[in-house]
Order: structure tokens, then C-alpha cells, then sequence
């Protein structure tokens, strides 16, 4: 799950059994997510932050392989207590750069996030009688810079990817177009503008916002190389599923693929690590001075997000700024002139 994922008063806030609808009475697991997502979609949640929830309640509630249908004792979703709920986020990692480790501050918290909107919506269906997940409290998460990969890493990732076309586009949307896995399961053949060169690419992100993010040349030359075989159709996925020509791929497979690739070369980070290393080596090069075009580039609706990723940098300080601070000991007619109020 992204590490955006809203709180939980922004999915149910101001929810009634009247707003969501009257499911009456307990209901199969399948037929509740199905409720929950086409009232959630309806009420203008974004639909990508509909799929993460998703991953997080299949993987609690779901009868067939979830954690409550795999206790000793098996619980359908509705007799799930906090305590199951606390249990199941203090399991280890199963995969990912903490596999083996417990799950990290924000993983748990988006993770309880998922929970209580569903069980929220259910009880506010009248599906429940109480809310048990209304007792799960978010840990705290603190937000240092996002990590990003050291040159080395980079050029082993990219250098890997040489032999597959599709593998090297990938990695290219995520570092030179500081793309989300999300973002680049969506892109259409349309959305490629190539004109004038190297061209840019119509990205849909979060919340459905739209933005045009200009392509670096090494981005374009592998676009090319991959589109050079395909016979292109408007509406096409950009990234095909190979196992399903001219179907797209899935967020979750996106993310995958890139993993399995950073681990195969000994890099244990996830496929979003790529989008870190592009900002931040777009900031590190202009010293922070190109935050703006940054923020627009990830797609940003503020510059609190984008302001983390230099919150670890200094650069110039000691030129730009405490350099310019005048001693009045040492230089008398340099002093600062003081201030004068009205």
C-alpha cells in the first residue's frame, strides 16, 4: 500500500446507513467488498486508494487463505475482534526489503486504515452491530526523507534491465519519470505525446489528477526500443501483461516485477525506490532550488510531501547563508543595520 493512503474519517466521514445503503444483516465477505467498493467509487473515493484498502481486507477477512480463515479456530469476518486485527499487524514481513522483520510504522498504519473504513462502512450498514476496529489506534509514523538508492545501485538496476525491453521501460518510468507503480499500469498508447522530442508522457495519478511529465531522453530511446515491436492500438495499456497480450498490468504486478528485479541484483528496496532516487537527484543537482517543478513533476497537490525529500540536505548552507551573516566584532561597518519598527 502507498504511503498515502488516507485516514479513515475521509472514506467514512459523515457516514450513514441512509448515504451507504441498508445491506440488513450479515453478508459472505466477497459480497461486502463489493458493497463497500461501489459505494466508496460512487461517494468520489479515489480508486486507487479503493485498491490498497483492497489488498490489506482480502488479506485479513478473506474465507479462502486470509488470515482469520487460517487460525486454529477459522472466524468469518464479522466475528473479527481489534485483539485478531492486532495479531494478524504483528506477523513479520512476508516480503519486501523488511521480509523477516516486523511490519513498519506506516505499512501498520495504513493497514488499520484499510480495516476501519470497511468495518465502519458494514456497521454503518447495519451489516454489524459494532465496529470492533473502531479500537485500533494509528502507531505514529515518522516522516524522515524517502530513502533513494546510491549510484551504484541505480546503474546495477538499469544495467540488469538491458536484456528486456520491458523491464528497462519500467525501470525508466519509475527514475527518469518519477512515476508511481499505479501510474505506470495506467498508461494508455494514447498517452504517449512524442512530438516535439523527446516528447511527454499524459499521466493519471492520485485522486484521478492529471499532469504531462516531459520525457528524459534515455526514457524516450527505451519507449522506442519497446514500442518498436508492437503493433500500437489507441487504448492499448502502454506495458503489456505478457501472459495476457494487450491487457494491462496490474498495479500490484508492476511492483512485483520491479522487486523481483531490484532483489535479483542484490538491491533489497521496492520498485517506488526508483521514483525517490529521481527526485532526489533532480533536487541534489539545482541544491533544492527547483521544488516546484519537482512537486509538479511528482504529481503533488502541496510541497509538504516533496519538501521531505530535501529535509536530510544542507548543500550550500554555509555560502548562501551563515557565511553572510556579518560579525560586528570582527567588521564594524559590515554590522547588521538594525530594525526599526513602526
Amino acid at each position: 500500500m502507498s504511503d498515502a493512503a488516507v485516514e479513515p474519517s475521509s472514506a467514512t466521514d459523515g457516514l450513514s446507513v441512509r448515504d451507504a445503503g441498508n445491506l440488513s444483516g450479515v453478508i459472505g465477505f466477497p459480497a461486502l467488498w463489493g458493497a463497500y467498493r461501489e459505494w466508496a467509487l460512487l461517494s468520489g473515493v479515489d480508486a486507487v486508494t479503493v485498491d490498497q484498502y483492497r489488498y490489506a481486507a482480502w488479506a485479513f477477512c478473506s474465507p479462502e487463505g486470509g488470515y482469520l480463515a487460517r487460525l486454529p479456530r477459522p472466524k468469518p469476518w464479522h466475528k473479527a475482534t481489534a485483539a485478531d486485527a492486532r495479531r494478524w499487524l504483528d506477523r513479520e514481513a512476508l516480503a519486501g526489503p523488511r521480509r523477516g522483520q516486523p511490519l513498519s510504522a506506516r505499512t501498520r498504519r495504513n493497514y488499520i486504515t484499510a480495516l476501519r473504513v470497511l468495518y465502519a462502512y458494514a456497521y454503518a450498514t447495519g451489516v454489524i452491530r459494532r465496529d470492533p476496529m473502531a479500537l485500533l489506534r494509528h502507531p505514529r509514523v515518522r516522516d524522515g526523507a524517502p530513502r533513494s538508492l546510491e549510484p551504484d545501485q541505480l546503474r546495477s538496476v538499469l544495467l540488469a534491465a538491458e536484456a528486456d525491453d520491458r523491464m528497462r521501460l519500467l525501470c525508466d518510468l519509475g527514475y527518469f519519470g518519477c512515476l508511481r507503480c499505479i501510474e505506470m499500469a495506467r498508461l494508455r498508447v494514447e498517452d504517449v505525446h512524442r512530438t516535439p522530442r523527446p516528447g511527454r508522457l499524459h499521466v493519471v495519478g492520485k485522486g484521478g489528477y492529471q499532469r504531462f511529465v516531459p520525457m528524459h531522453p534515455a526514457l524516450r530511446d527505451a519507449l522506442d526500443r519497446y514500442l518498436a515491436r508492437r503493433r500500437l492500438v489507441a487504448g492499448d495499456p502502454l506495458v503489456e501483461n505478457r501472459r495476457l497480450p494487450g491487457e494491462p498490468l496490474s498495479a500490484e504486478a508492476v511492483s512485483r516485477l520491479l522487486s523481483e528485479h531490484m532483489h535479483a541484483v542484490g538491491v533489497q528496496e521496492s520498485g517506488h525506490a526508483l521514483r525517490h532516487s529521481g527526485a532526489t537527484a533532480a533536487l541534489a543537482a539545482a541544491e533544492g532550488t527547483n521544488l516546484e517543478e519537482v512537486r509538479e513533476l511528482l504529481g503533488h497537490h502541496s510541497d509538504a510531501p516533496t519538501r521531505r525529500y530535501v529535509s536530510g540536505y544542507q548543500w550550500d548552507v554555509r555560502r548562501r547563508v551563515v557565511d553572510l551573516i556579518p560579525d560586528p566584532l570582527r567588521s564594524p561597518d559590515h554590522a547588521a543595520a538594525p530594525l526599526h519598527r513602526r
